[in-house]
């Protein structure tokens, strides 16, 4: 069902709380500010997964255009993990997106357990950006030397 931003930022806290990982996840401001911006041009959805006693088990947030439909974030309740709430939510997403006809993209979680969560919904992986930092001094110099080498033997 619809959720609030609220139910969202709770179940969030608690699932950084549970991976000892607290503070790890984007700030509550930023998460207000993003759902706020999602609801004023009609571009995603907060969606929830709620028992018969109307306990709340997961949430996640998912932002579309035209063309995807995005998972951008999510958390479980920590008491409730195995209910297969966030599998459901997750469900939810996929099919609204089918039924908007967009694509679904999974957002590209880099953590091993989120990674391994995905997949299980048979997607398929797609790199689409790789960043790489070096600080060493050799290797900076061996691709500018291999840049130039390049450039000086596509001229005529």
């Amino acid at each position: 069902e619809p959720g609030t931003v609220d139910d969202l930022v709770a179940l969030q806290r608690q699932t950084f709380e549970r991976q000892e990982e607290a503070g790890a996840g984007p700030p509550e401001a930023l998460v207000r500010r993003i759902a706020a911006a999602v609801a004023a041009h009609g571009a995603g959805e907060i969606l929830v997964a709620r028992d018969d006693t109307g306990q709340l088990h997961s949430a996640s947030m998912f932002v579309h255009d035209e063309r995807t439909t995005w998972y951008l974030l999510g958390g479980s309740d920590t008491e409730l993990r195995a209910s297969g709430s966030a599998s459901l939510v997750m469900w939810e997403g996929i099919r609204a997106a089918g039924v908007r006809g967009t694509a679904f993209d999974f957002e590209g979680s880099m953590l091993r357990h989120v990674e391994r969560f995905v997949r299980n919904f048979g997607g398929e992986p797609t790199a689409y950006s790789i960043v790489r930092h070096t600080p060493s001094l050799q290797w900076r110099c061996r691709v500018a030397v291999s840049r130039v080498a390049r450039r000086a033997l596509r001229r005529p």
